[in-house]
């Protein structure tokens, strides 16, 4: 199970570990966003501290349905208590969780300030 709160302006927040693949990781606040479809993003700034590996270029549509050039990296995050190597989009909103990194999991959130936010793995 993977616990997070809704901040002030009801985002619901989840704290996800990131790292270099092989190096320590480091404790990021990032928005689920039920929208985003891939599986994190990261400023760039972020992504240079973590020194992650570009994977490659690639598009991404926004919800405007804007294209946008952005770059993919690769890294490690540990998500409910396990370690996975995942693409990450270098992109300055954010950070965003999205869906595929919640994929196979059940979330409820208290969407309060300060509410609980839940995700649970299904069965």
């Amino acid at each position: 199970m993977i616990q997070g709160t809704v901040n002030a302006m009801l985002e619901p927040i989840v704290e996800v570990n990131v790292g270099r693949l092989g190096e320590q990781t480091i404790p990021v606040q990032a928005i689920v966003d039920t929208g985003f479809n891939d599986y994190l993003t990261l400023p760039s700034a972020t992504v240079a501290q973590l020194d992650l590996p570009l994977a490659m270029p690639t598009e991404a549509t926004l919800a405007d349905d804007r294209v946008v050039q952005a770059n993919c990296y690769r890294a490690r995050v540990t998500w409910d208590g396990q370690e996975r190597e995942i693409p990450v989009l270098a992109f300055e909103a954010g950070p965003f969780v999205g869906t595929a990194l919640m994929r196979g999991y059940e979330w409820s959130a208290e969407m309060v300030q300060n509410g609980r936010l839940v995700l649970r793995r299904l069965s």
